[in-house]
């Protein structure tokens, strides 16, 4: 299971569903609550974190709602290399570590990057995105041996 975040509050949820008009169902709640709560999940694990308050719920359901929310730009599907996608809410510009190694995602601080997005965005690219790929500290062979 991914790591947990701090819970948001039924009005959050309503207003973020509402923003990407997204018509508001019980099971749409239940997926963005764990999107909201869970970093860079799969939706097995969404699922997971969802049957235990929601039992009638099923896998189909979720995968429904995570494309839903990925078309209307509301999630952002992180394609990985291991052959399990995994979401996060779309966040504007937003830089991801993503070790080759363990398949672990983490976020990073865009502020350690403004140099280079100032360069692309000279150069006529307009980035919405950004995947780094690397080899984490638990993996990295300096670090290990």
């Amino acid at each position: 299971m991914p790591r947990q975040r701090t819970g948001p509050t039924t009005e959050e949820l309503l207003a973020l569903l509402k923003s990407h008009r997204v018509k508001v169902t019980h099971q749409r709640l239940l997926v963005a609550e764990a999107l909201m709560k869970l970093d860079h999940p799969k939706a097995s694990e969404i699922y997971e974190y969802i049957a235990s308050r929601a039992p009638t719920i099923g896998i189909a359901t979720v995968y429904r709602a995570l494309q839903l929310f990925t078309k209307t730009g509301l999630t952002r599907e992180i394609s990985s290399m291991r052959g399990h996608s995994r979401y996060e809410l779309s966040q504007g510009l937003h830089v991801n570590l993503h070790c080759v190694a363990c398949g672990l995602i983490s976020d990073l601080d865009d502020s350690h990057i403004k140099g280079l997005l100032s360069f692309l965005n000279k150069k006529g690219y307009n980035v919405v995105g950004c995947d780094v790929l690397v080899i984490c500290p638990k993996c990295s062979p300096r670090r290990n041996g």
